[in-house]
């Protein structure tokens, strides 16, 4: 029997979207009609009377398959929405990483010719870091809002790979300005 009353909120329910909403809503149907069933049954009543009064309750379902379905394309609007805005958001971010690559050969250029080489390579792997944050942090727009416990993960990921890129910037700079490769190595170690 409780086959035959998930066929009949199953087939109820075949107009209606197929949504996290709508599975809830037929859940609790289910077992709110399996209930009244027992009850029928310990009042005496036989399997199919039963079932007969439980289906004979339920009533019309159009007005709640028509409310799931408004409910289903306004989530669709807001997600449709977020995704936009995600995206316009990821573009900004990985054309001013990509840009910050690209001028990041400047100061080379500019400190070379005064002989300042160092100034111009340090600045030239500060614009590199700044850009790979950049790109790293775009990639946090890359997946949709539903997962808002993933974006505080996002975050923390965009973090750490800004610290690991100022981390590999001190080593090297360090390392150029004093020739201890043998010990500085354990900048890591901070």
């Amino acid at each position: 029997m409780e086959e035959r009353l998930k066929k009949f909120i199953d087939e109820a329910f075949s107009n209606a979207p197929d949504s996290k909403n709508t599975q809830d809503v037929k859940d609790e149907m289910y077992l709110n009609l399996l209930e009244k069933y027992n009850d029928e049954l310990k009042n005496g009543k036989s399997e199919e009377e039963a079932y007969r009064t439980v289906i004979a309750s339920v009533g019309d379902l159009s007005e709640l398959i028509m409310e799931l379905k408004a409910q289903d394309e306004q989530n669709k609007n807001e997600e449709t929405e977020e995704d936009e805005e995600n995206k316009r958001k990821r573009t900004m971010f990985v054309a001013l990483g990509v840009g910050g690559y690209i001028i990041s050969i400047i100061p080379v250029i500019i400190f070379g010719h005064f002989k300042l080489d160092f100034i111009g390579i340090s600045l030239m792997f500060l614009f590199c870091a700044i850009s790979t944050g950049l790109l790293i942090y775009s990639g946090s727009y890359s997946g949709t809002a539903k997962k808002k416990p993933k974006d505080d993960e996002a975050l923390k990921n965009s973090l750490l790979g800004l610290y690991w890129s100022v981390v590999v910037i001190a080593y090297l700079l360090v390392s150029f300005l004093t020739h201890k490769w043998a010990f500085t190595w354990i900048i890591f170690l901070i």
